[in-house]
């Protein structure tokens, strides 16, 4: 009896527990599975007509909606593998700006829009991220089309090159 009590005390316990509603707000659907995702593109350019796509598919209906919703959360899904594709070059001739940087405020921008939706808020609230996301995917696109080349010399680099004025001896004195 008394092995029959302990097995049964934490299965009912269980049973009465409360909802959090915090939990409930972040417990929705989740996205496919990253892994699947890495397969369906294999350039950086492919992820990002993925992602454009998704993106004004989500738009279409000005964002209400589940079907808008499973858009955008597999919208980034992608952008959170956009990282793992080689990179074509390190640095935009047209924008003058590093590749890895450009996907990484998408990345951030995405995830913005993820928690803007899942706290609640409307869709009008939420479309101006998502165009300025599809702008950013658009100018990458843009960039990348116009090729690469090597960054700039880093300020570190540069500085290097020059001695450093308090630490130069000279007998002059001061």
């Amino acid at each position: 009896m008394r092995v029959v009590a302990i097995l049964l005390i934490p299965a009912l316990l269980a049973g009465c527990r409360r909802n959090n509603p915090e939990e409930a707000a972040v417990s929705s659907a989740s996205p496919p599975p990253a892994a699947a995702l890495a397969r369906e593109h294999r350039s950086l350019d492919d992820g990002l007509g993925q992602l454009d796509r998704l993106l004004s598919l989500a738009m279409r209906g000005d964002l209400e909606g589940d079907q808008a919703e499973g858009y955008l959360m597999r919208a980034e899904a992608i952008t959170d593998r956009l990282l793992e594709t080689d990179l074509p070059f390190y640095w935009m001739r047209a924008r003058d700006y590093s590749v890895e940087s450009a996907v990484r405020q998408i990345q951030a921008l995405a995830d913005r829009v993820i928690a803007k939706m899942r706290n609640g808020m409307d869709g009008q609230h939420i479309l101006a991220d998502v165009r300025d996301l599809r702008r950013q995917v658009t100018e990458l696109r843009r960039g990348l089309a116009a090729g690469g080349g090597e960054a700039p010399l880093s300020l570190d680099s540069l500085l290097a090159r020059y001695a450093n004025d308090s630490t130069v001896v000279t007998d002059v004195g001061e």
